[in-house]
Order: C-alpha cells, then structure tokens, then sequence
C-alpha cells in the first residue's frame, strides 16, 4: 500500500507541473476567444492556440533580429582607377580589423570598365558599431610589365552613421606615380 502511494505521488510530482501548464493554456485560449467563436472543438481551439504561438515566435525572432542589428552600422567600399593606361589592376584585397574581408581578382573586362571611369561596389556588409581599421593591398602592373603593390591604412568610426569609403587607384600629381588614397565619402 505504502509503496503505490509513494507512486502515485511520484507520477503527481512529475505531471502536474505539466498539467498545470496545459491547462492554463486551455484557459487563456478560452478566455480570449470571442462568444461567437466559443463553439469551437477543443481541437479547433488548440490549433487556434498553436498557430497563434508560432506568430508570437515569428514576432519574437523579428525584435531578436532586430535588436542585434541595432549595434551595427553599414559599410559600403567603392573602388575607382584615375590611371589612364600607366597601371594594370589585377587584385583588390581588404582588411579590417585584422580581419580578411574582401580578396578580388580582375578581369580585363572589369579594367577596362573602372579606366572608362567606372566606380564597382567593392563590400557591402553590417559591422560593429566602433572606431575600426581598414588595410587596402592593390596589386597591379605598368606599362612596362613592372609588379607595384599598393597600400593605404587608415581609420573610421561608424558609431554615429553608416561609412563609405572610396579606393582611389590615382596618378601623383608631381611625380606621375600611382598611388592609392582612402576616402571617406
């Protein structure tokens, strides 16, 4: 006898706090629904409370979403070539925070489209709301097939707005050689 006892209050233990939940779920759906639709079978109303549950959970992955959104800002990097014919770009690659974010190989296609005074979107992305480093490597060659590398460091802050940037690949004024210039936009 003692030991169906100890049972039943074992089984009490386990289920109601599961029962109890239930039900206050069947009495908030029954509460809530309108006379008119109170005639509903309890299996009506159940998937009544079910589809009602997965919109509160799209609505709470929503405001989650966007939440974490609210502590990054847009970056937006742009690439141009002032050169004429005096440089080749063959290679586009971009750090930020130590971090590897773009690695780009060039088609004479895409050349020719940036020398005609194209400007290509180059990146594009959410990132954390900071004071950040950027490094810009450009590899490409001159007209007499000699390799240069270019490079440009610098920093920005998108804790107040989104940033652009531009790459200008450009020709020194004085001494006629390339160089490459970071621009906030």
């Amino acid at each position: 006898m003692n030991i169906k006892i100890t049972l039943v209050n074992y089984l009490l233990d386990r289920i109601y706090p599961f029962m109890t939940k239930v039900f206050f779920a069947i009495f908030i759906v029954l509460a809530f629904i309108p006379l008119g639709v109170a005639k509903l079978t309890t299996v009506e109303q159940l998937q009544a409370l079910k589809l009602e549950m997965v919109q509160l959970n799209k609505d709470v992955r929503q405001l989650k979403t966007q939440g974490n959104n609210a502590a990054e800002q847009l970056l937006s990097l742009y690439l141009s070539l002032e050169v004429n014919d005096k440089f080749d770009l063959y290679n586009v690659k971009v750090v930020i925070d130590n971090k590897l974010v773009l690695n780009k190989n060039y088609s004479d296609k895409e050349i020719n489209a940036l020398k005609q005074g194209g400007v290509q979107r180059l990146y594009m992305k959410n990132i954390v709301k900071d004071a950040h480093r950027i490094s810009t490597f450009i590899l490409g060659t001159d007209k007499k097939g000699k390799t240069y590398k270019l490079a440009a460091t610098g920093h920005f802050d998108n804790t107040q707005s989104s940033s652009a940037i531009e790459l200008k690949v450009h020709l020194s004024a004085t001494t006629e050689k390339v160089e490459l210039a970071l621009l906030e936009l």
